[in-house]
């Protein structure tokens, strides 16, 4: 059932560090998770808070727990630790959302009963030790699964996968996505907006929220997403969430900012400045994910 909600933009972020690919992690992807993660998401929070803009920041529960250690970890520390990251986030001026992304980024599809329940406990327990609720969740390489037990964990709302024409490429013909994903952001195609829909799971409720589109990194043939066609994009989107009533919900990766990082955050800016008139104008509505939770 669609929730009533007013236009809107919700930005979600996936702060993984070195989680992000540990199962395949190579040296030079450790490198940018120790010394560039830190000053990128610093400086998403500069402009969030430039701009009065709340997010919900999706972060790894191992991000901010080294009680079990790194012995086994390659790389140094830093690359896989960074709980000052979390307390800046929580220390902002701006009321940003810290939803999880599990506590050690396994793919919750592939997971058994067993399984998904100890990633779970240990992520709830995390989270009471450092006082954050437990309200927003986003999938680990977004294969969703055993919604049933994050519900019962206290998860209200939760995100799905990217809507329009590029679902219909993921369900039928998944070899061809990578190279869709790639022609939809390079052509000027305004992004999907979607709709927060409240599902029943048991005697419970919770909220299924789509994303919109993704902010990919300027590497390799990702490059051809001239930085113009990005920001048309996005602002189109804003526009059409204004008209419509809709949500435009664009997620990314601090690894977003890699390569050619003052491209993506001049995109970004420009995003964010466009949000923040029309809300200012009263004709929108800035959101966190756990925001779409308390209207259900």
């Amino acid at each position: 059932m669609p929730l009533q909600t007013a236009a809107a933009l919700c930005i979600s972020i996936d702060l993984e560090m070195a989680w992000g690919r540990w199962e395949k992690i190579d040296a030079r992807y450790i490198r940018f998770a120790e010394q560039a993660d830190r000053p990128i998401v610093r400086r998403l929070l500069q402009l969030a808070e430039r701009y009065n803009i709340p997010m919900s920041w999706a972060v790894v529960g191992r991000v901010f727990d080294d009680a079990p250690g790194f012995k086994n970890l390659p790389g140094p520390k830093e690359a896989w630790f960074a709980p000052e990251l979390v307390e800046a986030i929580q220390g902002s001026c701006v009321p940003h959302d810290i939803a999880s992304h599990s506590y050690a980024h396994v793919y919750y599809d592939e997971l058994s009963d067993s399984e998904a329940s100890l990633d779970l406990g240990r992520d709830v327990e995390l989270r009471k030790r450092w006082g954050i609720p437990m309200r927003s969740w986003v999938f680990p390489r977004n294969q969703i699964g055993h919604v049933e037990k994050l519900v019962q964990a206290g998860v209200a709302v939760y995100r799905t996968l990217d809507a329009g024409w590029l679902e219909l490429v993921r369900d039928h013909v998944p070899r061809l996505y990578p190279a869709g994903n790639l022609l939809d952001k390079v052509l000027p195609i305004t992004p999907p907006l979607v709709e927060a829909q409240v599902r029943s799971v048991g005697a419970c409720r919770v909220v299924a929220l789509p994303s919109s589109t993704i902010l990919l990194a300027r590497n390799g043939l990702r490059r051809l997403a001239l930085p113009a066609v990005s920001k048309l994009r996005w602002i189109r989107a804003l526009e059409d969430a204004t008209r419509q009533g809709k949500v435009f919900h664009p997620w990314f990766h601090p690894s977003a900012f890699y390569w050619d990082a003052e491209t993506q955050f001049s995109v970004l800016e420009a995003v964010l400045r466009a949000a923040a008139e029309k809300r200012d104008a009263g004709a929108l509505r800035i959101a966190t994910m756990a925001d779409f939770a308390e209207s259900a």
